[in-house]
């Protein structure tokens, strides 16, 4: 056999193990189809996708999916004993899941809604041994007090008590049905709407595990006597008036954040004659109206600030010279020595009033050499911002720290034009590209939304 046939034979092998390997090819593509078929099939049959998670993970689902407490929470919208109860409704499995899992059933909320002692037991059985966060909303119902004769007998497992709106007859029954008792594990204590009688005695605030105390109302008569020591205590938010006895009364050496507001009286001021024991907090937030107090004092009481938010009204307070007339005055800010980030919440109108202060402050620090601040300027989406003036007060902010904004609306002269066949929008105070950029994204909105109309 010469080499040609050699090669010929073996070409012809090749094409046959071709061939055949083609044929398994096929008939393993038909066998994977018919398995998918199988699968879907079988699926399809089974239970929800979500009925086959790992219990854990759908009890964190549901944990995640119920209405957290905030600030902002209203009573209408925090129905959490609602929500509970259409999710246990959804299959046996997440009933069980839910009924099994202590968290959830971790939050007790008293709000008006009608609620029996019998229910409240149980879900005091269903927590386990979990902490507790316990909410009294704007209920004017006499049986709270009745349903909080229930909640103490497990005191030890609070962790957070918030009480908010109340009656007055039932927020002063509430305060003297806590008083004298033990709350080892209570860490956040919010009390909003103090009223001018309501006294609360220092043995309400359990000093060995608080780390966080918000209070807003009036606070004249807020503690009956002597000073109340928080070891721990590591935020304080105040929305009072006469704020004086609260920062007289603390002593917290752990105390890292403080948020005052100023309530909107006129014979609501703050001043500060602690010996600034605050020296220490890291962080403030604060809105000071102009004739809310000595703000001088205020900055020197936190001189050791690092973050500071303040309100576009507030700005003048801190920023602005008692003699206007002279550059060379010192303003309260200047207090803050280790000062190392600003925010500012407001309508962002341009270079106010406010924000020159701001800038001539923060140019004076630049020629003392100090190092650049972050600034960070947030607006307010109901109050709109002219695109010239704020693209002014960038530009000049800019030259003298380090600037962000963010969640700033604008409002701008806006000047249209056709020629040859093209549009043309001009937005002053607004860069080119950005407008460009606008217009291309409602162009694409608007083709895609007629093709879907059309089709």
């Amino acid at each position: 056999m010469t080499e040609l046939d050699e090669a010929r034979a073996e070409l012809g092998r090749l094409q046959g193990v071709e061939k055949t390997l083609f044929k398994q090819l096929l008939e393993i593509r038909a066998a994977i189809k018919t398995q998918e078929s199988k699968i879907d099939e079988l699926v399809k049959k089974g239970p929800p996708a979500i009925d086959r998670l790992p219990v854990e993970l759908l009890a964190r689902i549901i944990f995640q999916s119920l209405p957290n407490y905030d600030d902002h929470c209203v009573s209408v919208e925090f129905r959490l004993v609602n929500r509970r109860s259409n999710l246990s409704t959804v299959s046996r499995l997440w009933r069980n899941v839910m009924l099994n899992t202590p968290m959830i059933w971790r939050d007790v909320v008293l709000d008006g809604s009608p609620l029996t002692v019998a229910f409240l037991e149980t879900q005091l059985i269903r927590s386990g041994n979990v902490p507790l966060n316990v909410f009294i909303i704007d209920t004017f119902y006499k049986p709270t007090l009745v349903w909080l004769n229930v909640l103490v007998s497990a005191a030890n497992r609070w962790q957070c008590l918030y009480i908010h709106e109340l009656s007055l007859s039932n927020m002063d029954g509430i305060l003297d049905a806590l008083e004298g008792l033990k709350f080892p594990s209570l860490k956040d204590v919010n009390i909003y709407a103090l009223k001018r009688n309501h006294t609360i005695n220092p043995t309400f605030i359990p000093p060995q595990s608080l780390t966080v105390l918000s209070l807003t109302g009036d606070t004249t008569s807020w503690l009956s006597s002597g000073d109340i020591h928080l070891p721990l205590l590591e935020v304080l938010k105040l929305a009072v008036g006469h704020a004086q006895t609260v920062m007289d009364a603390i002593v917290s050496p752990k105390l890292l954040c403080f948020d005052y507001c100023a309530e909107y009286r006129d014979d609501h001021c703050i001043s500060f004659g602690t010996g600034s024991k605050f020296s220490h907090v890291q962080e403030v937030t604060v809105d000071l109206r102009r004739d809310a107090g000595d703000a001088d004092a205020f900055c020197e009481e936190f001189r050791g600030v690092r973050h500071v938010t303040l309100y576009e009204e507030s700005m003048v307070v801190f920023f602005m010279p008692n003699d206007r007339d002279s550059d060379l005055e010192s303003v309260p800010a200047d207090h803050w020595t280790a000062l190392e980030s600003l925010t500012i919440h407001g309508g962002l109108v341009g270079l106010t009033e406010a924000f020159e202060c701001l800038l001539r402050w923060l140019t004076k620090r630049q020629e003392l050499g100090r190092p650049r601040l972050s600034v960070r300027i947030s607006g307010r989406p109901n109050l709109p911002s002219d695109g010239v003036k704020l693209h002014e007060l960038y530009n000049t902010l800019r030259t003298c720290c380090d600037l962000e904004m963010e969640s700033v609306a604008l409002h701008s002269t806006v000047r249209c034009s056709a020629s040859n066949g093209s549009f043309w929008l001009d937005v002053l105070g607004v860069e080119p590209f950005v407008t460009n950029d606008i217009l291309l994204d409602c162009y694409i909105s608007n083709r895609c939304s007629m093709k879907t109309i059309c089709t």
